[in-house]
């Protein structure tokens, strides 16, 4: 996978943290490099550190969809310019076990 560093020490730094046995990574953004998605069941995590890749501390953009069929989704959540620690705590709440 072809990515931005800030995507790849995002997923790196989510899966030291998180059991992704029931979590795939999702790249329907591959033109994208600074986007990538995470889903379980019908939950997608969509991430993208665009806005924030000349910055030293790790940022993002997080919208949590619910799909409802092949191409119908709902966006539940909107957050901009969070950091690693809601990240996780928000990855872990919808899509997964902490590894602690």
């Amino acid at each position: 996978m072809k990515k931005h560093t800030s995507i790849l020490k995002i997923l790196a730094e989510l899966k030291s943290k998180i059991d992704f046995s029931q979590i795939a990574v999702i790249d329907y953004w591959e033109a994208d490099l600074c986007a990538i998605g995470l889903q379980r069941g019908n939950y997608l995590i969509y991430m993208n550190t665009y806005n924030y890749i000349a910055e030293t501390d790790l940022r993002l953009d997080y919208d949590l969809e619910l799909i409802n069929g092949t191409v119908d989704y709902t966006v539940l959540k909107e957050l901009r310019g969070i950091n690693m620690t809601k990240l996780i705590a928000e990855v872990e709440y919808y899509l997964g076990q902490s590894n602690k």
